[in-house]
This record gives C-alpha cells, structure tokens and sequence, in this order.
C-alpha cells in the first residue's frame, strides 16, 4: 500500500497572481504495512490525517503509552474492535498504559474501533503515575468510539479512564469491561474540573477496592454524563455502580452491581432509568431489566422488558441516531405501550445501549383481561363486556369503505413450570355472533420474535373448539417458561361500518 500524497492547489483570482484559496487532503498512513507501530506513524501524520490499524494484535515499544501530541487525527481500525487489539502487557512494577492524550487534544482527537487491555500503573495513591491504566487524559480530550477498553488496572484511579485538569472525553458505543482500581473508579474515574460523556456504553464486571464500581466522579468542572448506557454487575463498598456528586444518568440500567449502595447516597441526578432497589428521579423505575443472558454478559433486552420504548429521546444527543449493535436507536416496539418521552425522532427510545428491534407480544391471560384489540382499521372502536358464561366476549366496530375484512384478536399468556418441554397441543374453545367467519391461530416465535401461524379453521355463531397437537416447543416456550398464543377471528362483511361479537371460552395448552 501507498501513503496518499497531501497536495496543495493555489487559485488565482481576477486580480493576477492573488491567492484567494487553499486546500490539504489528509493523508491515509497504513499500520503495520507502511508504519512499523501506531506511534510512528502517529509522528508522522498531521492534522485531519487518519491512521489505519490492520488486523492484529499490537505490543511493545510503539504500540502502548501511545500519544497522539495535540494532533487532530484519527486512529482506527480497518475491520473492527474484535480484531485489532493494542495490549499495553503492563504490571504494578512495569507499567504501561493504552493511550496517553496530556496535549490539549480535542475532540478531534479520534480513536476508534479497537480494543485497549493490559494497562496497568504503578501502585500508590492520588498522583497521576498510579492513575489510568487504559486511557489517560489530563487537560486533554477525545472522541473515543466503538472500543473495547478491558482488563486494565491501576493503582489508585480510574482503571479504564482516567480524566484530570478539565479533561472531558466523548466515549460512544463502547464496553468498558473488567477493569479494576486500587482504590476508586473502577471503568471511569474524574476529578479537578474534568468531566466525562459516556453514550451507548457498557460498564460492567469492573471492580474498585473503595468507591464507583463502574465510575467515581469528584469532578468539580461540567459533570459527567451517562446516557444510554448499562452498569451492570461493578463492585465496590461504596457506589458499587456510581459515586459522585456531579453525574447526571439518563436512559440507562443500573442492575446487579454488588459491595454496597448502587448509587452512594443519592450522589447522581437520575432520570428515565432502571436502578436496582429504586431511586428517586422522574420516570425511574425498579424492576427486572430482563437481560438476554446477564451471566454471560449479553445485556440486550428481551422482549417484554420494561426498559422498552421507555426512555426520554430529549436526552439522546442530537448526532447520534443508532445503538451499541449499530441498529437505530429509535426503533418502536408495537406490543409495548410507550411510556418515555418522544421527540422529533418519532419513535421512543429503549433504556440501555440495545434498542430492542423486535416486537413484544402483548400479554393477556383469560382471567384477567389485560390485552384485546382490534383491527388496525382506522376508525375502530373497541368495547370490552363482562359476561356471566365466557370469559371473554369483545365486540368491535370498524369503518372504512376500501376494506371488509374485519377482525378482532386475543393475545393471551401462558406459563409452564416444565424446564424441557418437547410438544404442545392448544386448544381453542371460541364463537362469533356471525354465520361465517374465520379463526386463525398463531403463537410467538422467541427465535424469530415473530408470531407463527399454526393455521385457520371456519367458526360462527355456534362455539367449537378446535386442537392444534404435536408442536414443537422449543420455539414456542421461553426459557422462564412463557408462552403467547393470538387467536384472531376474521369476518368479511362488505359494508362502510360493522359491529361483530368475539368470544373466547377457553384456551387450553398442554405441555408435555
């Protein structure tokens, strides 16, 4: 590969020989193909230049205690975080650290798509030499985007980042992963006029020996600021999620964090979030993010999680429009009723760095009604009616001179204390107030997050029941046991309005 040659092109104006322009195009320098290590070709470049890591696993003299030296310059990888990753192979005696931005460096200042593990400072307390294991800062800034920052160590401070004198760093969709300080700030550590914003990241299983599992802030200057983000499974005694005084958290999860207080002595502003045990703060809530697999470190939601189309879109930044996985952040769950606050993005937000991108059936069981709906037709009206002999009895109104195809659905939940079910048969006991109709049966895919259609059977006025046998139910049964089933009756009736009945007497499933 070829390093692209910066030109410079003068113009001449009306007037002879005056220059009214000039421009630079930034020059791609290649690591390790043209550049031994990422700091020699970091000498090297100049501002609005951008540095490409290959693939790799980057140590040694070059490659770690990386400097960018004030320059507003991008380092990335090509192929992405996984694969390229810079190990600082530091320890408590030979230290080392990922990056270094003490420059006055900017937001400008890049880094992005590439792990920084094995930082590691000497052991002491408060000055800088025992602070920063992964990245560190101290009148400087960054944008750091997409990368993993894991397995770094300190001494004293801030095991993942380190931020001091005014430093205030822009991390986005990153994991910020089993780090571990000495003393406080396990993922994140501020103080002395700095700050920190943390969007669509990860902290978790990170570990402090006194305060902030996930983060400390003694900042004193703008504050830090979490927004869509997870802490998840941090420890330390004091704030095993968060210590301190000038953090403000916004459409996150605070769950399972261990040693002490989540969030020592109400020391944040919370705000549309989950914390574990509760806290005050408009549109929190306390319940069971329902994580895909949180002992495994998968902190995507499933669906019917409470985290769903629950957020404030006013809090996500105006520039950024997807989440940690790269799908788009405002993604709406139709079988979630929205609860947060909408902005001009439409759709509502989900808590956490994952915006779900299915959709959650929407539960209801035949005891207790929770859920009956109508068509999509505009129009419709929907009236529920107790009765004495069926559990259930719907009647719907539609209008709309273009469509006659009217219908009414039942989505009903179900649960089973079988932890290996092979089969299921369903049976569905219902009746129309209509001669000639149509009922479908389907029940929800958790693979897919899709309703499956089991199939369709005649129904009118007189109640049949109909059995669906032998279904295979590892699709079709979650793994704490839920299951869905719609039963939707269908009539056709071409007229601009129509009133039908629905009823449903049982629904039965058998697991077996």
């Amino acid at each position: 590969m070829t390093v692209l040659q910066r030109t410079a092109g003068l113009a001449l104006g009306v007037c002879a020989f005056a220059i009214i322009g000039s421009s630079a195009a930034a020059d791609v320098l290649f690591v390790p193909s043209e550049y031994p290590t990422i700091q020699a070709a970091i000498d090297a470049a100049q501002g609005g230049d951008i540095i490409v890591l290959d693939d790799g696993l980057y140590t040694g003299p070059g490659n770690r205690d990386i400097r960018f030296h004030g320059k507003a310059i991008t380092v990335r990888s090509a192929f992405g975080r996984q694969s390229c990753i810079i190990d600082a192979e530091g320890t408590s005696t030979e230290p080392y650290r990922g990056f270094i931005f003490d420059s006055g460096e900017t937001t400008d200042a890049v880094l992005e798509g590439i792990t920084i593990r094995g930082g590691a400072t000497l052991p002491g307390a408060v000055a800088d030499q025992f602070n920063g294991g992964g990245l560190f800062f101290r009148e400087a800034s960054a944008t750091i985007k997409n990368c993993v920052i894991n397995g770094n160590s300190c001494g004293c401070w801030g095991a993942g980042v380190y931020c001091n004198f005014g430093a205030s760093p822009i991390l986005i969709n990153c994991d910020i992963s089993n780090n571990h300080a000495n003393d406080d700030g396990g993922a994140v550590f501020v103080w002395n006029g700095g700050s920190a914003t943390l969007i669509n990241c990860n902290l978790n299983d990170n570990s402090a020996i006194v305060t902030g599992g996930a983060i400390s802030s003694f900042g004193g200057g703008e504050g830090t600021s979490v927004i869509n983000c997870c802490l998840a499974n941090n420890e330390a005694p004091f704030g095993s999620a968060i210590l301190g005084w000038d953090v403000t958290v916004a459409n996150s999860i605070v769950w399972g964090d261990t040693g002490g207080e989540l969030v020592y002595q109400n020391s944040a502003t919370i705000s549309y979030s989950i914390v574990e045990g509760g806290y005050a703060g408009v549109g929190n809530i306390d319940a069971d993010p329902m994580f895909v697999d949180q002992a495994n470190f998968d902190y995507r939601l499933l669906a019917g999680s409470p985290a769903i189309d629950s957020a404030d879109n006013t809090a996500v930044p105006g520039n950024v429009d997807t989440d940690l996985d790269g799908n788009s952040r405002f993604h709406d769950d139709p079988g979630t009723v929205d609860t947060g606050i909408p902005g001009i993005q439409g759709a509502v937000a989900d808590m956490g760095p994952f915006e779900f991108q299915g959709s959650t059936p929407r539960p209801g069981n035949l005891t207790n009604l929770i859920m009956a709906t109508g068509t999509i037709l505009e129009g419709g009206q929907l009236e529920l009616v107790d009765s004495d002999d069926l559990v259930l009895r719907t009647r719907s109104g539609f209008g709309n001179t273009f469509i006659d195809l009217h219908h009414m659905e039942f989505i009903v939940e179900a649960e089973t204390q079988n932890s290996a079910p092979s089969s299921l048969d369903v049976t569905i006991e219902s009746r129309i107030d209509q001669p000639n109709g149509l009922a479908q049966v389907s029940m929800f895919n958790w693979s897919t997050y899709e309703f499956d259609l089991l199939g369709s059977y005649a129904i009118g006025e007189t109640e049949s029941a109909f059995t669906f046998s032998d279904i295979q139910a590892s699709n079709y049964v979650s793994g704490n046991g839920q299951m869905y089933v719609s039963v939707k009756h269908l009539v056709f009736v071409p007229v601009f309005a129509f009133t039908f009945e629905s009823m449903i007497d049982q629904v039965e499933i058998v697991v077996e």
